[in-house]
């Protein structure tokens, strides 16, 4: 029995350091401007959780919640104008994105908060490279308690936040 508990208390012990890494899920704008079509991501994955439908058509929580949406450099003609539609705003959390140099300006979300919102995880990150464009995220939701947001500009560029709610 003492043996059982001491493999179990190691087990949990690996688990507990065991921390994974997150996902990063890279923009191409490869098939349209929606953020939820994956074929729009180098990797597939679409980063955040949102509410979608299976091969059933009943409605699944999709995407990776602990991923970095990532933006850089993009090929000629590739939408710099990211639509936000099926991130409703209770099924979808986006927790981490990130520009690195080169990045274009980016505005995430076409229309207001009503129209087209998507929710900021409790402790979503935002970071913007040297070099990076100028970034206009509008039409998103904020947690009212127990929320921790960061936000770092280490650009000359501009991050401005538009039409929130909470």
């Amino acid at each position: 029995m003492k043996r059982n508990i001491l493999v179990a208390a190691a087990v949990l012990a690996g688990m507990l350091n065991a921390v994974a890494e997150p996902v990063t899920c890279v923009w191409t704008g490869a098939d349209n401007a929606f953020w939820t079509n994956a074929n729009n991501w180098a990797n597939g994955i679409v980063p955040g959780q949102f509410a979608g439908k299976d091969a059933m058509g009943q409605t699944v929580t999709m995407g990776e919640l602990d991923s970095v949406a990532e933006f850089g450099p993009l090929p000629a003609g590739a939408p710099t104008t990211i639509d936000m539609s099926g991130l409703g705003v209770k099924e979808s959390a986006v927790s981490n994105i990130h520009f690195s140099a080169g990045s274009p300006a980016i505005t995430l979300g076409t229309a207001g908060t009503q129209a087209q919102g998507f929710r900021l995880a409790r402790f979503a990150t935002f970071v913007m490279d040297p070099g990076a464009g100028d970034v206009t995220i509008q039409g998103f939701w904020m947690h009212r308690q127990g929320s921790n947001y960061t936000l770092e500009n280490n650009s000359s560029s501009t991050l401005r936040f538009k039409k929130y709610a909470y």
